[in-house]
């Protein structure tokens, strides 16, 4: 069974790039606090998360995902997905440790988020680079100069 976590794993060893896979008792813990902050309860429009956000910004572009080093910078993150029905979380130590993760991975949902919960940023099956918080702002900018 292809796993999306042993994908990232076996690329992060060979990329020689740390990562910590968080237990799933803290995965549940920050995917709830994701929740409380950014999803509107109220909204229901579908099954993903990404559909409920509270007023997100989007942008459509098959590289989207490749942009999100220029918002996370030097700083750590999470990434979050869903694996067969689990949760996953993984911190990584930049943004540009993440670009090269997901350079050498097969396309997948995913968000990003900080330990503080300032922003989410969601990289979907639609090739929409979907952002809420902190990032928000960064991705309208974004937008204005592309």
């Amino acid at each position: 069974m292809y796993l999306i976590k042993e994908e990232l794993i076996d690329n992060a060893n060979r990329l020689k790039i740390d990562i910590r896979i968080l237990s799933q008792n803290d995965t549940v813990n920050i995917l709830g606090l994701l929740k409380s902050r950014y999803v509107d309860n109220y909204k229901a429009k579908g099954i993903f998360l990404w559909e409920n956000l509270t007023d997100p910004a989007y942008l459509n572009d098959p590289f989207g995902w490749s942009y999100i080093e220029d918002f996370v910078g030097d700083v750590p993150c999470l990434i979050i997905f869903n694996d067969v029905d689990s949760w996953v979380a993984i911190e990584i130590s930049n943004g540009f440790d993440l670009t090269r993760l997901l350079n050498e991975s097969f396309g997948f949902e995913f968000y990003i988020i900080n330990k503080e919960l300032t922003y989410v940023i969601c990289f979907n099956h639609h090739d929409q680079l979907i952002c809420a918080g902190e990032a928000k702002e960064w991705l309208n900018g974004y937008i204005d100069i592309k």
